[in-house]
């Protein structure tokens, strides 16, 4: 089964995308969109492109692992691409994931002494992977 993991933002969003046999997440496309139904298009051709079976969104939750607001405007979006793909969508806890991404760039740009290295160049797709990542290891 082909999955496709996914970190929202109110102006772009990260896809990772992974294989549950092989359980291994790999990072995808940013998509920057103006207007939900752009980006609700832009995934859905995606999802038909990589033959997508499942989809799995990144849930903020506080630190007591509690909704916000953020959780909110996520689960909306959620709702809005179900009601667009007939394809099973759950929410995995995203808690850091764009921390741990932010950390590891650090880590990297200390031993490489360089400037931002390109594959951390936005952690968005970072991000979603470590989502989906995190989904095959509790998950699946």
């Amino acid at each position: 089964m082909k999955i496709l993991g996914i970190d929202f933002g109110l102006k772009k969003v990260g896809l990772a995308s992974a294989d549950s046999e092989i359980k291994i997440a790999m990072p995808g496309d940013i998509i920057y969109y103006s207007e939900k139904k752009e980006l609700i298009d832009k995934i859905k051709k995606i999802i038909i492109e990589k033959e997508i079976s499942k989809v799995i969104i990144g849930l903020p939750l506080s630190f007591d692992f509690q909704e916000t607001e953020m959780s909110g405007k996520v689960r909306k979006f959620g709702q809005s691409l179900a009601e667009e793909i007939s394809l099973p969508i759950d929410f995995q806890n995203e808690m850091f994931s764009s921390k741990q991404v932010e950390g590891m760039e650090f880590d990297l740009k200390r031993k490489t002494k360089t400037r931002k290295p390109k594959q951390f160049h936005d952690v968005d797709n970072q991000s979603a992977t470590l989502i989906l990542e995190s989904y095959l290891a509790e998950k699946l």
